[in-house]
């Protein structure tokens, strides 16, 4: 079924909606798995910070670990179907028709954040090594790079927890910022 988002929202809804949809066909309906995954992890953790900087290093290594076996080299394609979250939880390659890719690793993280009744979203970032970022050419093409944003202790962080080299929870590299390195 088609999406016409309504152009009351702005010349971006496209966009958003088409995120927005991807997140939902990924996180909807999380295994129990993740749920009770994501309490071990942050068991003990006193702040909603704690609990998603744990999270967030949880599935960081989980896509280095990944990233770097040879199913993971083999299967790292772009798609636009996303892997059952269970099978990316467990790095379980090669045992379903969808592979595994980098963006499950995100939605995994939003599943587990929610789990734990924490605010969290999709948010497509621009990647300056394309190009700056010009709000005025609306198209998906200039935001290419989900990223997990999570409220915690009253504020919005990020958290790209697929990316090869570990970033602190909240930080984001010079190029998904629209700024001068």
């Amino acid at each position: 079924m088609p999406v016409s988002p309504c152009p009351a929202n702005g010349p971006w809804a496209p966009v958003a909606a088409k995120a927005a949809l991807l997140e939902e066909d990924a996180t909807l309906r999380p295994p129990d798995l993740v749920s009770s995954t994501a309490r071990k992890i942050t068991a003990g953790a006193s702040t909603e910070t704690e609990k998603a900087r744990r999270i967030h290093n949880f599935v960081h290594d989980l896509y280095v670990r990944f990233s770097r076996s040879p199913a993971g080299s083999r299967e790292m394609v772009a798609h636009f179907e996303s892997a059952p979250l269970d099978r990316v939880l467990h790095l379980r390659p090669n045992t379903w028709t969808r592979p595994i890719n980098r963006d499950d690793f995100i939605w995994l993280e939003l599943a587990m954040d929610r789990a734990l009744g924490l605010e969290a979203r999709t948010v497509l970032l621009p990647d300056r090594r394309v190009m700056p970022f010009d709000d005025r050419l609306h198209s998906g093409l200039f935001l290419s790079a989900p990223a997990a944003r999570i409220r915690v202790d009253g504020n919005w962080q990020f958290s790209l927890s697929d990316v090869p080299d570990l970033l602190p929870f909240g930080w984001l590299p010079w190029r998904f910022q629209n700024r001068s390195p």
